[in-house]
């Protein structure tokens, strides 16, 4: 029998082989430049009137979100995060990963790629290149990243070649491996204080700068230069997949070398008496640089730049022609009155600080051709122009959509600001926020003549916890009655040690949070789907993990399957919810009965049914959960809807704890769990709020998982603060640990996704910090004015993927209906995360976990030769025509 099915499963590779051969040999159709059309209207809002809050530069500015949406219009980019996945894909640039290495006994990575002498780093003391190899040898260890390689033995496990397309600069010239090595060397410059060597003051360096680039610049173990248009960089970065590598690798500039050194000089000399800097600092009286504002500083410094005065090519042999560089700069300025010159599809025609107006117009006014996006296979801009406007109310941009006088309004609201919304308008969605509930599962009374062991880390008790029990701030309350023992732990309370005055006391409590099936019960009774529909009106996604369902790893793994297997649903699970929690009750009175405890439901002074903790004593305590609820947002009505249902369902009696956030995160985050943090209380829930601001690759959710989950970084009951309690567990420990800081070489990206979900799995489990709400807000556009293909999944038209790819909406055909006609639409259109990804795009990995600000990332490929790109196009589709048969295969084994 299995050699019948070998035979069947290779005859249905060759026959999908043999299917697509006809296209294979047919050469890919590539993408068809367009002559950009139309001009649109782009609204922003400002109730103060002021726009931009950080200045226009790509050093320390573009932090808010317009000069950085605006800014993403202007500059291309090496790679980027795609819109769907959040895999960077290549876009003006193309890589090469090249990676040579084996593993010692521990796992560690040993790198066989020879370092080259002519693999260099800038010094920034003596301002000029040199070889890697050198600085090691002269042990300049104050450079970035040699001291790190100086114990590899002139071996690393990476080397990529980026190869950049040639763009033109706004102003005419061609961009060159001059400008990537110039940015290299600014930043080595102005990331490294020289007065550590030195003992001379350092106008060179700027501390808040450094913090966001050193990190980077550690990874290089040398960048060698191999033509006009390509590098190679070297370096002990590595992970599951080469476009994760490439991009935490590329170094992408956004402006032009003479630009950046005019900018410079204005910040280095002070020009009339200003004060300049990379940004704004009302301690220092610094103002930022601004290519917009400055433009005639820009002009004065660009003039008075020198060969000498340009450092960023000294021990170089590459060629640069400032003059012909400044010249242009100064001509584009004295046109335009502006200083923005950058890279990519649209280029600031106009500029009006009084009235908060821009104008970005097609870089084919200027008679460039549109930029290839090598990821889509597609070109860039399809508009003519994009008019900024500002609005000063949320309600004039609203009805400015809906009326068609813009087509745009580049504001992000809550569902209910919208109000109705007309079939021609469509609603972008961006995920801001997420809603948890922290949930407190302290339970520190245990019996060490049981069998078995209590983990801890770096230690155990002996014996086993008792469900639910707590002592509060068991050392007071110890010595309130006089029982004098040393504990083996301070916050760990043998019950034998423990009389019945001292359990009568009314910190001695039962916490429900303490069973997990109880917290179990908890996850499956949340209705999330309600409190989107209901509370948030709509603004909102249901989530049942710390995975947001704006998360690139979020179908990629299925986890909405996995989050079902612990009763997490949309909807929640009301049968499921009450089930868990009965058995979390006979677990914890079958325990409790031992010690002559039981937990018991009594008429209330109110009338109704609720749940009694029976003390040993016999006296009754009515068991309470202290619900801590943020005032200032949503999380009111949430917090107090999640309380009725606990009411509701459990007959828990529930404190409602109204608070503000000044109050409450020094107790939640910063207390221990097992004292009355409150003074007066405890507390057991929390409804926590935490901000996701980018789109992530599914490789990123280890951090995600080991953050939230693991008893390990996340901010909540673990082992963070020894001197608190904390739930631990060694496997979670060091599963977290791995995710968190461990390698994951290429060929272990299949234990990578078995780790996240591991680790994903017991924190489902064990319930402690459960998902409520991944909060959305809504751009809107007019379908008549517009067309938005694709935006991103998280960050909706803060992505550029919108506006750099939209496009004139056509007019309405003329040509005779179809013979079924289209539903109408629905006056309330259905919102969905984002769009089906193109099938074309090729993918490529997420971005550096610390990005250079001034720098993007870009992919590159190698100059081929010999071979046609039909016969090329011929391999690849029957290449991957066999390895995804074959995949399939193994996925059925």
């Amino acid at each position: 029998m299995k050699s019948v099915k070998t035979i069947w499963k290779t005859l249905s590779i060759i026959l999908l082989v043999l299917m697509v051969l006809p296209i294979a040999i047919t050469p890919v159709a590539a993408a068809t430049p367009t002559q950009p059309s139309g001009d649109i209207v782009a609204l922003e809002f400002s109730a103060t009137g002021a726009l931009y809050m950080s200045p226009w530069n790509p050093v320390l500015g573009f932090n808010d979100v317009y000069s950085n949406l605006q800014w993403n219009l202007v500059h291309s980019f090496g790679m980027y995060n795609h819109y769907q996945t959040a895999i960077p894909v290549e876009w003006s640039a193309t890589y090469k990963v090249e990676a040579n290495y084996e593993k010692d006994a521990e796992g560690n990575v040993i790198g066989k790629i020879s370092v080259p002498d002519t693999a260099l780093v800038f010094d920034p003391v003596q301002n000029k290149w040199i070889p890697i190899n050198q600085a090691v040898a002269e042990n300049r260890t104050y450079i970035p990243g040699v001291e790190g390689y100086s114990g590899l033995g002139g071996k690393v496990p990476v080397k990529v070649i980026f190869n950049y397309d040639q763009l033109y600069w706004h102003h005419g010239a061609k961009m060159s491996v001059a400008d990537v090595m110039a940015l290299l060397a600014f930043t080595y410059e102005w990331s490294v204080d020289d007065s550590q060597v030195t003992n001379q003051t350092d106008p060179y360096y700027d501390e808040e700068y450094s913090t966001a680039t050193i990190s980077f610049l550690e990874l290089l173990k040398g960048v060698e230069i191999l033509n006009d248009t390509a590098i190679a960089v070297y370096s002990d970065y590595i992970d599951v997949s080469e476009p994760l590598i490439a991009f935490s690798l590329i170094v992408y500039p956004t402006i032009p070398y003479e630009l950046l050194a005019a900018m410079e000089q204005a910040v280095v000399t002070d020009p009339n008496g200003t004060n300049y800097g990379w940004t704004d600092r009302t301690t220092t009286g610094e103002v930022g640089i601004d290519m917009l504002k400055h433009a005639a500083v820009i002009k004065q410094m660009a003039q008075t730049l020198t060969p000498d005065k340009v450092y960023y090519f000294n021990g170089l042999n590459i060629s640069w022609n400032l003059s012909d560089r400044v010249s242009r700069l100064v001509k584009w300025i004295d046109q335009r009155g502006i200083a923005a010159v950058s890279n990519g599809p649209f280029y600031v025609d106009k500029f009006d600080p009084n009235a908060n107006y821009l104008v970005l117009k097609s870089i084919t006014n200027l008679g460039f051709p549109q930029i290839l996006v090598r990821g889509l296979n597609d070109y860039v801009p399809k508009l003519n122009s994009i008019e900024f406007k500002t609005v000063t109310t949320q309600e004039a941009g609203v009805e400015a959509v809906k009326a068609g006088q813009a087509a745009v309004f580049a504001w992000s609201m809550p569902r209910g600001v919208i109000g109705d919304v007309p079939p021609e308008v469509k609603l972008i969605p961006t995920a801001t926020t997420m809603y948890m509930i922290e949930v407190n599962p302290v339970n520190n009374v245990y019996d060490p003549t049981l069998p078995g062991t209590i983990q801890l880390r770096g230690a155990q008790l002996p014996g086993q916890v008792i469900p639910g029990l707590v002592l509060y701030d068991p050392k007071d309350t110890l010595a309130k009655y006089n029982i004098n023992v040393t504990l083996d732990n301070p916050n760990w309370v043998p019950i034998n040690v423990l009389t019945k005055e001292a359990m009568a006391d009314e910190k001695f409590q039962f916490n429900p949070f303490g069973v997990k099936e109880i917290r179990q019960a908890l996850q499956a009774l949340i209705n999330r789907q309600f409190i989107v529909d209901n509370i948030l009106e709509g603004s909102g996604f249901p989530m049942m993990s710390a995975l947001r369902p704006t998360h690139g790893a979020y179908d990629y793994l299925n986890v909405a399957d996995i989050e079902e297997k612990y009763g997490a649903l949309p909807a929640g699970d009301l049968a499921r919810a009450k089930q868990l929690f009965q058995a979390g009750l006979e677990k914890a009175n079958n325990t409790l009965a031992k010690y002559g405890m039981k937990l018991v439901y009594e008429t209330g002074s109110d009338g109704k049914q609720w749940l009694y903790f029976v003390k040993p004593d016999g006296t009754k305590q009515q068991v309470t959960i202290y619900f801590v609820i943020r005032i200032e947002d949503q999380r009111r009505p949430i917090g107090e809807q999640i309380a009725a249902w606990i009411e509701d369902t459990f007959n828990i009696k529930v404190e409602k704890l109204i608070r503000e956030r000044g109050v409450v995160t020094p107790v939640i985050y910063g207390s221990n769990p097992a004292s009355y943090g409150f003074k007066t209380n405890p507390w057991h829930l929390y409804t926590a709020g935490w901000v996701a601001t980018t789109d992530d690759p599914p490789q990123f959710a280890r951090y995600d998982v080991a953050f939230y989950y693991a008893p390990l970084r996340g901010y909540g009951p673990n082992h963070r603060n020894t001197a608190f309690w904390y739930l631990f567990d060694q496997d979670a420990y060091n599963l977290g640990v791995q995710l968190y800081f461990g390698t994951y070489t290429p060929d272990m990206e299949k234990q990578l996704y078995q780790d996240i979900v591991k680790m994903l799995e017991w924190g489902l489990d064990q319930a402690f910090r459960i998902g409520v709400v991944n909060t959305a807000e809504y751009f809107m556009v007019n379908t008549k004015l517009v067309n938005i293909p694709f935006w991103g999944k998280t960050t909706g038209l803060w992505s550029p993927w919108g506006l750099v790819f939209a496009s004139l909406s056509q007019p309405p055909t003329t040509s005779p209906p179809p013979t079924t006609p289209s539903p109408t639409p629905s006056p309330t259109p259905t919102i969905t995360l984002s769009p089906t990804p193109s099938p074309t795009p090729t993918t490529t990995p997420p971005p550096p976990t610390t990005p250079s600000p001034t720098t993007s990332p870009t992919p590159t490929t190698t100059p081929t030769g010999g071979v046609g790109t039909g016969t090329i196009a011929a391999i690849v589709v029957v290449v991957i025509v066999i390895a995804a048969a074959a995949f399939l295969l193994m996925r059925k084994k």
